[in-house]
């Protein structure tokens, strides 16, 4: 990830610990969300992107993409508070999961897909 404070015309590269970024949601300039590569971290900030700290689900769901025709997980948020996050269990239908303590804490919805 790169950052920018003159309207693009230069980049500098942010801390993101050993995550490869494949969704990131940024609320603000300064508050953001990042899911890693392999669907199995979590990241959060509160400066912009120069320090993330991990939080945890607290499910075993796979955010990354099931196999190589499908896409990754996703995270928006809507506020600094409420959360969503898609992911995938098992192969089996997407996961569904809201917080709304700036996901330090997450429970899973129920939804239902009309075809």
């Amino acid at each position: 990830m790169y950052n920018t404070s003159d309207a693009g015309k230069s980049w500098t590269p942010l801390p993101a610990g050993n995550a490869n970024a494949s969704t990131v949601n940024y609320l603000d300039a300064n508050h953001a969300w990042l899911l890693s590569g392999d669907g199995k971290t979590l990241l959060a900030s509160s400066d912009g992107g120069q320090h993330w700290q991990q939080r945890d689900t607290g499910l075993d769901i796979y955010t990354g993409a099931q196999d190589s025709n499908s896409t990754p997980g996703q995270i928006d948020f809507s506020t600094l508070n409420i959360g969503w996050l898609l992911g995938f269990k098992n192969n089996a239908s997407p996961t569904l999961l809201k917080t709304t303590d700036g996901g330090q804490h997450w429970q899973p919805l129920s939804y239902t897909i009309y075809a």
